[in-house]
């Protein structure tokens, strides 16, 4: 959301289209399949430790296997900000992103 707000073009209406093309259990395991092979072991045992955490909701917009997904993704954005690797983080980001427009 912190990227598509910073482009700063287009009415909130479109923004927050934007966004929530981003910010989905979908979007979101596409983002992780991009940069996977770019993670460091300890990134990875984050994603990996998130994703097989039991769920405790159920999605209702996207597949059990997205799901797990992004929740691992979540734990890894997670662990990076609370350790203060906000640069790394939106590396990562940046990455998944310029992947997933190029395809």
């Amino acid at each position: 959301r912190t990227l598509i707000v910073e482009e700063k073009s287009g009415t909130v209406k479109k923004l927050h289209l934007r966004s929530s093309k981003l910010v989905n259990a979908k979007a979101q395991a596409d983002l992780l399949s991009a940069i996977e092979e770019s993670l460091t072991e300890e990134e990875l045992s984050y994603y990996k430790r998130g994703r097989n955490a039991k769920p405790h909701s159920v999605a209702k917009n996207a597949n059990l296997h997205d799901y797990h997904t992004a929740t691992g993704f979540e734990a890894l954005i997670g662990y990076l900000y609370l350790s203060g690797q906000m640069d790394r983080a939106l590396e990562l980001v940046h990455r998944g992103l310029d992947v997933i427009k190029s395809s």
